[in-house]
């Protein structure tokens, strides 16, 4: 359910090399969030039951570095030109389009208390987008790690830290009320906390989780995601 740690390297590194050509500089680090399918629940998600996500290995990636100003510019070169806002001000409605996603999670952050630098961010992703495989959890999660790196945050979970649960509730917030895309807290749910080799049981009522072991290959199953060419 998720790529090698060599794969996820050289992936790191070409993106980083490819920041560099953009900007100018080395980035300070590579972000990484990854998609998931849902296995039970499809629609018990926003209705407060039970839902069985896991992982995929399509994952988004975000090279980022800070900078010196209150601004951030956000590209994926998939997506066209760069997007260019300001932090200080920031609100629902500023920015649309893909980097929505982006400055939406930012804003949550910041409307949470949280220290959010200004920074220089490029994206990049393998997550099929409009396909259901949750690309836009992956890209605020992706994003809100790291903001909360570049901003000196804790993420042990501890009392003054921030866990991957709460990122995936500021990523919701994000989703709901910036970009304006009712959804409920499993995708990003999935992205912070699934675990490799276990699909995550996830209470959205409660919102406890737990992580249930599989092994598909050790009972002669293979695992399909099909592109039906459906619209989500």
């Amino acid at each position: 359910m998720t790529e090698s740690v060599s794969a996820q390297s050289v992936w790191a590194q070409s993106l980083s090399a490819q920041f560099e050509e953009t900007f100018g500089r080395a980035p300070a680090g590579v972000w990484e969030a990854p998609g998931r399918a849902n296995f039970i629940g499809e629609h018990t998600d926003y209705n407060d039951g039970f839902v069985l996500p896991f992982a995929l290995p399509y994952r988004t990636s975000v090279a980022a570095a800070p900078r010196t100003d209150r601004r951030v510019v956000a590209h994926s070169p998939a997506a066209g030109e760069p997007q260019q806002f300001a932090l200080d001000g920031l609100a629902p409605g500023d920015v649309t389009g893909w980097a929505s996603y982006v400055a939406g999670t930012l804003w949550a952050l910041q409307r949470a208390g949280l220290e959010v630098p200004g920074m220089d961010l490029l994206v990049s992703s393998d997550v099929p987008i409009g396909a259901g495989l949750s690309s836009s959890a992956a890209l605020e999660c992706a994003v809100g790690l790291a903001a909360l790196d570049l901003g000196g945050l804790d993420r042990s979970g501890g009392e003054l830290g921030i866990s991957g649960l709460d990122l995936a509730r500021l990523a919701q917030t994000a989703e709901n009320e910036f970009v304006g895309m009712p959804c409920g807290l499993m995708d990003q749910a999935a992205a912070m906390c699934s675990k490799e080799g276990h699909f995550l049981l996830f209470d959205t009522a409660s919102q406890d989780l737990e992580h249930i072991p599989v092994d598909l290959a050790a009972d002669e199953f293979e695992l399909l995601i099909i592109d039906t060419r459906a619209p989500h």
